[in-house]
């Protein structure tokens, strides 16, 4: 082999080529932007579970508190508490001993229950004393949601 191809495969490399670097950085863009699109659609698909199963829960609350109030042939009354953001049911209807209490997720909002005085009277009947009522909260995305339940034929209905 001459003398001069042998010192040339002998040098070695010191430096990458300004191409090198530019792959190296493209592949680890596009990397990053798959990674940031992914971590996007988790969160949204996290948040619509959390409010898919938040306004289960507040509709099997409801039924619970009925249930009870029927089977113990107590009054009772459900109440947003804002200072815990959560549904609370309370035996007798003066706010008497705390029977149950639902929690809602750490980044929702309960806002209210739509009724003059703010709570839900359940009669000793396990009956809904009020024609109907709607329970506000917003999720993590600060958008609204509404529960509303007609009493008259008992039907709940979770508006976006």
């Amino acid at each position: 082999m001459p003398k001069m191809i042998r010192i040339f495969l002998r040098k070695s490399k010191k430096a990458y080529t300004l191409i090198e670097l530019m792959c190296v950085i493209a592949i680890l863009m596009v990397t990053a932007s798959m990674g940031v699109i992914c971590i996007r659609n988790y969160n949204n698909i996290k948040n619509q579970v959390e409010v898919k199963a938040f306004s289960n829960g507040i509709l099997t609350f409801i039924s619970n508190a009925r249930y009870y109030c029927k089977g113990e042939k107590i009054e009772g009354e459900i109440f947003v508490n804002p200072n815990l953001n959560s549904l609370v049911f309370y035996k007798n209807q003066v706010k008497g001993e705390i029977v149950d209490k639902l929690d809602s997720p750490k980044t929702f909002k309960l806002k209210a229950i739509q009724l003059p005085h703010g709570g839900i009277d359940i009669g000793e009947d396990g009956m809904i004393n009020e024609r109907g009522f709607s329970i506000i909260y917003y999720d993590r995305n600060n958008k609204l949601h509404k529960i509303t339940v007609s009493v008259g034929d008992w039907s709940m209905r979770i508006e976006e």
